[in-house]
């Protein structure tokens, strides 16, 4: 998705006493000289492809960072780091609960695996003795423990 999305952000609001009522019409009488416009980025896209200014891309990287669900939930709920290790059942069951909690697609164990391995420093591995399955370099957050009085 990372290489198919362009966010292109347009924040200007024009007030309602500036709006030009007749733009519809105008633009129409200009439809010539925007299609040739049009042609002419066209031809230099193709010639040198995207080169989008730091703007967009970073409006682009804050769009795609907020739809991460993956991302997200590691934010949240993990601790990154090359002392850290999760079993992928446990990782897999903490996703579930969070995506479900939150209204995000749960999807399959496997693909969630797959996904986290993307992270810096994760890795896939095996710990404990009885050499369960697991994730290296990333862990869960501990639980908030309820407090007594």
């Amino acid at each position: 998705m990372r290489r198919r999305v362009i966010l292109i952000p347009f924040e200007a609001v024009i007030p309602p006493d500036k709006r030009d009522p007749m733009l519809a019409e105008k633009l129409e009488a200009e439809l010539p000289a925007i299609l040739g416009w049009m042609l002419q980025g066209a031809l230099l896209w193709l010639g040198r492809g995207l080169d989008p200014p730091k703007r967009v891309l970073a409006a682009t990287e804050e769009y795609l960072a907020s739809a991460d669900a993956v991302a997200r939930w590691i934010d949240e709920r993990c601790v990154l780091g090359p002392n850290e290790s999760v079993t992928k059942a446990k990782a897999f069951a903490d996703w579930t609960n969070w995506a479900t909690d939150t209204g995000e697609f749960v999807g399959k164990r496997k693909w969630l695996i797959e996904r986290i391995r993307t992270f810096p420093g994760v890795d896939a591995g095996r710990i404990g003795n009885s050499g369960d399955r697991a994730l290296i370099g990333i862990g869960l957050q501990p639980e908030p423990q309820p407090h007594h009085e």
